[in-house]
């Protein structure tokens, strides 16, 4: 062996070794020895590339793999580590095309499938990554991450009790594995499970100490309404993460829940500030200040409540303005207006009255447009028309009386299709009154719904 060849398995070793301890800058020095003395060889450009690879340099490490192509076209890992690189800058179809290679030259590799399904699943192409995580299954049975991925694949498919199975099995493999029981948690979550999901954050914060793990824990405890223990988990995410704007959005929702509206308010706007484009903070904020309206109204204070009805309204054409097509927002803006249609109507402004009605009808009608299962915005049409009816009765048609009347009924028998128990129970009581004054609308739809004496039933 002549001395030229010492010097390059010398610089090899070296070269090996700094990599075993994570030392890359090191790694990178001794593989250009390599390369200065042997511009040809693939290896040394390979495992340069990999080294600049843990250092985040994806583009020279790119490069670096470029090369070894070219000086060996049938490298099965270069084509590997090239697609790692640009899995990491996103360019996920370019990375498929080198796994793609990769599996060509050596279809053996599980770990190549396996990543080859990361990119996939992060283009949201879930079947086609759950084939390549079969596959990577298939050639290792006790690959553990390969089943956290394809559990996660079958979760955003919603197939959450297949997803669980999957992570069942990765922990079973490893009962270290902290995300597959915080992917575990969130698939029973999914299912309403939420006792078993906050075992599985339990034992996920116990491995690792996740903001992330600690924000669903929370809602997990929110959903079993234990809405002081939700906070403190909230809390504790943005300990960890004082830029979690979901965890901020959350624990203004545990707080509203609790009517503790001004510290809702304080976390709504921090969320807001985090994620300026995320409409979720202003509805809640314009639904929240319509609720502190009718807390007002209750004290007679009626400029304080419009006061507060109309910084509602503007909350929610701030969210509008930069997203349009949620369903929700046009429901809470819908709201606040009716609540100030109905400050006009009790001061005898039918006019206006009237005019603001017209206007929370096209809110409605825009929640409805955008989720056609909006109970809620089915209720508040239904209550508006049927107001809309009464007051204009001796100024509209029979006819066009009579059609209010029957688009309300229609808006309560939607609404009542749609609701959860709560609104169940709202929308009964409410036409149980209209029953006692022996209006049609509500006869009718006690008589739809089979309801027997609904006065007796629900009022007393």
């Amino acid at each position: 062996m002549n001395d030229k060849n010492i010097k390059i398995d010398r610089e090899f070793d070296l070269g090996y070794q700094a990599y075993q301890n994570k030392k890359y800058k090191e790694v990178i020095k001794h593989f250009s020895k390599v390369i200065k003395l042997d511009n040809n060889n693939s290896a040394a450009y390979n495992n340069r590339g990999l080294a600049k690879e843990n250092l985040q340099q994806y583009e020279e490490a790119i490069e670096d793999y470029d090369k070894a192509i070219e000086l060996d076209n049938d490298y099965s890992n270069a084509y590997y580590n090239r697609g790692n690189s640009k899995y990491d800058l996103q360019r996920y179809e370019e990375a498929i095309k080198d796994y793609d290679k990769a599996i060509e030259l050596d279809n053996n590799n599980s770990i190549v499938y396996n990543n080859r399904g990361n990119a996939k699943y992060d283009l949201e192409r879930y079947e086609e990554a759950i084939e390549d995580y079969d596959k990577a299954i298939e050639l290792d049975s006790n690959y553990s991450v390969a089943y956290n991925n394809r559990g996660l694949a079958k979760w955003n498919l919603q197939q959450y009790k297949e997803a669980i199975e999957n992570f069942n099995k990765a922990i079973e493999l490893d009962n270290n594995y902290s995300d597959a029981y915080y992917n575990r948690g969130n698939s029973k979550y999914d299912l309403e499970r939420y006792e078993e999901a906050i075992e599985d954050f339990n034992k996920a914060i116990e491995l690792d100490n996740s903001s992330d793990a600690y924000n669903n824990r929370g809602l997990a405890k929110e959903n079993l309404k234990r809405y002081e223990e939700a906070i403190e988990d909230y809390n504790k995410a943005i300990e960890l993460d004082n830029n979690y704007s979901m965890a901020y959005y959350n624990r203004g929702l545990a707080k509203k829940k609790l009517q503790r509206y001004k510290e809702a308010i304080k976390d709504f706007n921090k969320s807001i500030e985090l994620e300026p484009n995320d409409i979720l903070g202003y509805n809640q904020i314009g639904f929240i200040k319509t609720k502190q309206a009718n807390i007002e109204l209750k004290k007679l204070n009626y400029d304080k409540a419009l006061e507060l009805l109309n910084e509602a309204i503007e909350y929610c054409d701030k969210g509008i303005k930069i997203k349009s097509d949620n369903s929700e927002i046009y429901d809470s803006r819908g709201y606040a207006r009716t609540k100030i249609a109905n400050l006009e109507r009790n001061k005898n402004n039918i006019d206006n009255a009237v005019k603001l009605y017209k206007e929370c009808i096209e809110d409605f009608n825009k929640a409805i447009e955008l989720n056609n299962e909006h109970a809620f915005a089915y209720n508040s049409l239904g209550y508006i028309k049927n107001i809309l009816a009464n007051i204009q009765k001796d100024k509209i048609s029979e006819k066009d009386y009579n059609r209010l009347k029957k688009e309300a009924l229609d808006n309560f028998n939607k609404a009542y299709e749609f609701a959860n128990e709560d609104l169940k129970e709202k929308i009964i009581k409410y036409l149980s009154k209209l029953a006692e004054n022996n209006e049609k609308i509500a006869r009718d739809f006690f008589k739809t719904h089979n309801f027997e004496n609904p006065i007796l039933k629900f009022l007393f």
